[in-house]
């Protein structure tokens, strides 16, 4: 297990101890080293604790710079048409398919094939331009988020 975990400008995470009933101590460090809290959290979920921590403020620097950079109204209009196109091309390309598919096929079932289809690639198109417009660190911070919601974390006072 790690001992304490470094989080660049942002603070960091120290195990100090164990409580009378088990549970795992954290101190929770600014990022000039001052104890600023403590947290206390179950053995079996220090792994997660750590780890989403340590991902989390690895996460964040990256995160701040994204937000801002996004902010931007050339970006943000930029990013829409891609999300915009995606969608478009993902349709076309089922209903594209389908035609080609199904066109010895009788009309009822071909329009309902086509349909279908359509959906599919407007699903898949969806799909695609979040996964292009979504920045991987915005995955890492939101599941290690995510992890630490799902934490019981528990605040100590300073005497515990």
């Amino acid at each position: 297990m790690v001992q304490g975990l470094n989080a660049n400008n942002f603070g960091s995470i120290a195990r100090t101890g164990e409580m009378d009933n088990g549970r795992i101590v954290y101190a929770v460090n600014d990022p000039k080293g001052n104890t600023v809290g403590k947290v206390s959290v179950p053995p079996q979920q220090c792994d997660i604790f750590e780890r989403s921590y340590k991902n989390l403020m690895e996460s964040a620097p990256k995160m701040q710079a994204i937000a801002e950079r996004y902010q931007d109204p050339r970006t943000m209009e930029r990013m829409r048409k891609v999300s915009k196109w995606s969608k478009i091309v993902g349709s076309g390309a089922g209903l594209a398919l389908s035609a080609v598919l199904t066109r010895k096929m009788k009309f009822g079932w071909q329009a309902l094939i086509c349909t279908v289809s359509t959906l599919a690639g407007l699903i898949g198109g969806t799909v695609a331009g979040a996964k292009i417009t979504t920045p991987k660190e915005a995955l890492k911070f939101t599941n290690a988020m995510q992890n630490l919601s799902k934490v019981d974390t528990k605040v100590c006072s300073y005497r515990d």
